[in-house]
């Protein structure tokens, strides 16, 4: 074995020097037209979309049991087993809290029983949301995102202001956790102690750094977004390729039927009567 095979075996990578122009073409064909994502980036945000329309407007607990599902799937398909966990815990507790109240609650208040009520039902409608927007912002490409809204002709202010959203969201976090531990070098803490004692103070050390990091935040990424030409009058140029699959299909019919049957059908009148008959 030559060197040069050795270096590429060893680095994962296949030797393409030996390759003639048209099997490169070849080879970078079939590399860019696979599909970067398990889901179509279009499928994940419409369902989103579509999924806080519904636990926003429907009273029905199993349908939002059953967005709670879907969104695990989507979860799962991504590989994010770990955070799923945490989610699920805080789901599962959300849920049950309203029956623990109705059947354990009459030695608390009124007043405290509708604040856990009320607590609990935002979270658990508000649960699936965050775990679709997770996988969005973790492990969807912004490349990929703003080729495939690009494909839906929306406009072009919105795409870039959704794709600026995403990237500027997770980036700000990690900018607060080094002004936090920046801030604790100097002896500065902004623990639960802090905000307590020092509201006022604490909100000063902890807002202005994270604003003005902000905006220098935001002219860097809108001069990025500039520089890639973003204000092109062409069609940009997809290196990879975004398609909305079989797979997508099933999945957004299936996910859409299943809640609809749950809203449209009252299931929860029919699985509380069920659960009465094997009761009795």
């Amino acid at each position: 074995m030559t060197k040069k095979e050795g270096a590429a075996s060893d680095s994962g990578c296949e030797d393409l020097t030996g390759l003639t122009a048209d099997r490169l073409k070849i080879k970078i064909a079939d590399y860019t037209s696979q599909k970067r994502s398990v889901l179509d980036p279009r499928t994940l945000v419409g369902l989103n979309v579509v999924f806080s329309m519904v636990m926003l407007i429907s009273p029905s607990v199993t349908a939002n049991v059953l967005v709670f599902c879907i969104s695990s799937v989507i979860m799962i398909l991504f590989k994010m087993r770990r955070r799923l966990w945490k989610y699920t815990l805080v789901f599962a507790a959300a849920v049950l809290i309203p029956f623990f109240l109705k059947s354990y609650g009459a030695f608390l208040s009124p007043a405290i029983k509708n604040a856990l009520f009320i607590i609990s039902m935002g979270v658990h409608k508000f649960v699936p949301f965050m775990m679709v927007a997770v996988v969005i912002f973790n492990k969807v490409d912004t490349k990929n995102l703003v080729s495939a809204l690009n494909k839906m002709h929306l406009p072009k202010g919105f795409m870039l202001g959704f794709a600026v959203a995403i990237r500027f969201l997770p980036t700000i976090k990690k900018e607060t956790a080094i002004i936090s531990t920046g801030m604790k070098m100097r002896g500065i803490g902004l623990g639960v102690k802090s905000v307590f004692l020092h509201p006022m103070q604490s909100l000063e050390y902890a807002l202005v750094p994270v604003l003005f990091r902000a905006v220098s935040l935001a002219e860097d990424m809108s001069a990025a977004a500039l520089v890639k030409g973003a204000e092109a009058a062409q069609a940009p140029t997809e290196l990879f390729a975004v398609k909305f699959g079989k797979l997508d299909a099933a999945f957004a019919l299936g996910s859409l039927g299943l809640v609809t049957v749950a809203v449209l059908f009252n299931l929860d009148l029919v699985i509380s009567n069920l659960l009465r008959s094997f009761a009795a």
